[in-house]
């Protein structure tokens, strides 16, 4: 149950942060609301994973992702230029 407080808490925090950033103006402001809210959401969800020890099959951490991501980046890599430089941009 506490890490469902945590992660509540780290919600609101966000929310809280958003609400002052949005409320100024400026280039810098509007990028990072959107920025504040992704990191939000990722350690909300890296959290609970990880606190509420959900199995990796059924959902996997975001740190798990990013792991498995860039030991792949050469395959997805020749996947890319198969799917999109030869065959959808001819």
């Amino acid at each position: 149950m506490s890490w469902v407080l945590v992660a509540i808490a780290a919600w609101l925090g966000g929310w809280a942060a958003n609400i002052l950033l949005v409320r100024r103006t400026g280039r810098v402001t509007r990028l990072l609301v959107p920025a504040v809210f992704g990191v939000s959401l990722l350690a909300i969800w890296e959290g609970l994973v990880r606190g509420l020890e959900v199995p990796a099959v059924i959902l996997p951490a975001p740190s798990v992702i990013s792991v498995a991501f860039a030991g792949n980046l050469p395959v997805l890599w020749a996947d890319f230029v198969q799917t999109v430089i030869r065959s959808v941009l001819p």
